[in-house]
């Protein structure tokens, strides 16, 4: 994040969802105590055919929404 701040290659970061998981995330950030940042849209709601993975896309769509609920 740090690496793309200094080089403009983004404006902003959001944390909005890592922050939902990790409270103190903040301070674990700004202390080097964290080094890669929870990702809960990565969480599968089952194995690959049920999974973001699948071939169907009618099941990729549902695991999105779920993802965003």
């Amino acid at each position: 994040m740090r690496e793309s701040l200094r080089d403009d290659e983004v404006d902003v970061i959001g944390i909005a969802r890592p922050f939902c998981l990790e409270p103190d995330l903040a301070r674990q950030l700004l202390s080097g105590t964290l080094d890669v940042l929870p990702t809960p849209e990565r969480a599968t709601p089952g194995p690959r055919q049920l999974g973001p993975d699948s071939e169907n896309a009618k099941v990729r769509g549902l695991n999105n929404q779920a993802a965003v609920a």
